[in-house]
């Protein structure tokens, strides 16, 4: 005969099994009834972020405009009526030639290619005794006359006067001109 708690030790191995046979059976039949019933949700849109930054009213924008020609002209400008309460995706889908730099509630910075020279490109030409300033892409748009004495000049300056000269800036410009003063 076995002694007494060899079958204690029986009983609670079988009722320890049967408990964890019960447990795998209710896990296995949630899981089978979980796939069996899954279906994924379906969204009817584009759900945004809840902390987005969205435009202001009072919000400014700095738009720095890149030129053919190599240079920039950045301008600070009120923010325009239909960007307030846009979000940067907003904002780009209706301004599609800005690359936006920067974006918060306060401030947008993007700056945008232009496909032309800049205004900042003169044509300077003698004309009698006269030099005149013309914008390049205008030549008919006088700038500044200035007289001035020929007598100062070289006869190969005043050739090369005479044919003319681009300037590539307004500060050469004023240089170029202040040389004849």
């Amino acid at each position: 005969m076995l002694p007494h708690f060899y079958h204690e030790r029986q009983r609670k191995r079988k009722k320890r099994l049967m408990l964890t046979g019960i447990c795998f059976f209710a896990v296995l039949s949630t899981v089978c009834l979980g796939v069996f019933f899954y279906q994924p949700t379906k969204t009817t849109g584009v759900s945004k972020p809840a902390n987005e930054p969205i435009l202001e009213a009072n919000a400014s924008l700095e738009l720095t405009t890149l030129y053919e020609c190599g240079h920039s002209k950045t301008r600070l400008l009120p923010l325009p009526d239909n960007l307030i309460g846009k979000s940067q995706e907003e904002a780009a889908q209706l301004y599609p030639k800005w690359r936006i730099l920067n974006f918060n509630e306060s401030f947008l910075v993007a700056e945008e290619k232009e496909g032309t020279e800049c205004d900042d490109h003169f044509h300077l030409f003698l004309k009698d005794n006269t030099i005149i300033v013309t914008n390049s892409k205008d030549k008919t748009h006088i700038i500044t006359e200035q007289t001035i004495n020929l007598n100062l000049l070289t006869e190969e300056d005043q050739q090369i006067l005479k044919a003319g000269i681009f300037i590539n800036s307004e500060y050469e410009l004023l240089e170029i001109l202040e040389s004849f003063q």
